[in-house]
């Protein structure tokens, strides 16, 4: 059994089969009837495992990106990295994958895909950038209250 609930299942199907009316099944376990008939088919659909619950996920992605382009989108990354051209992101991808007559996927959906495919690198943070922008804003709040 998996479930609590797997096992009340059962419960009411053994009890149907004891010649147990519907209406005393139902008030006895405290389920609806549209409950009860829903196990019921999928029992006598004649599955082995007809009290576990089934999943309601899709079985198919609707708008995964093809694998052909994912692989294009690899190359070029790759080729951007050996050539060492300044822009290895998505947007330089996106702009070759113009460039070779491709019709350009969005911006997210490559560095999804770079993400997926461990190619990204973390980007290092500069705390000399943060003490230069924290600098120019103390700057600007002193010279505002001058006025």
């Amino acid at each position: 059994m998996d479930t609590l609930e797997a096992t009340i299942r059962q419960k009411a199907l053994k009890l149907y089969h004891d010649e147990i009316r519907v209406n005393e099944i139902c008030r006895r376990l405290n389920r609806s009837r549209a409950w009860f008939y829903k196990w019921l088919r999928r029992y006598q659909a004649g599955r082995s495992d007809w009290y576990k619950d089934v999943s309601k996920a899709p079985h198919t992605v609707a708008n995964k990106t093809p694998p052909e382009l994912v692989d294009l989108i690899l190359k070029l990354r790759k080729d951007l990295e050996e050539t060492r051209v300044a822009g290895k992101g998505a947007r330089s991808i996106q702009s070759r994958m113009v460039i070779l007559g491709w019709d350009p996927l969005p911006i997210r959906t490559i560095n999804r895909i770079l993400k997926n495919h461990h190619v990204t690198r973390k980007q290092m943070h500069c705390r000399k950038c943060n003490k230069q922008t924290q600098r120019s804003a103390d700057n600007l709040l002193k010279q505002l209250s001058l006025f």
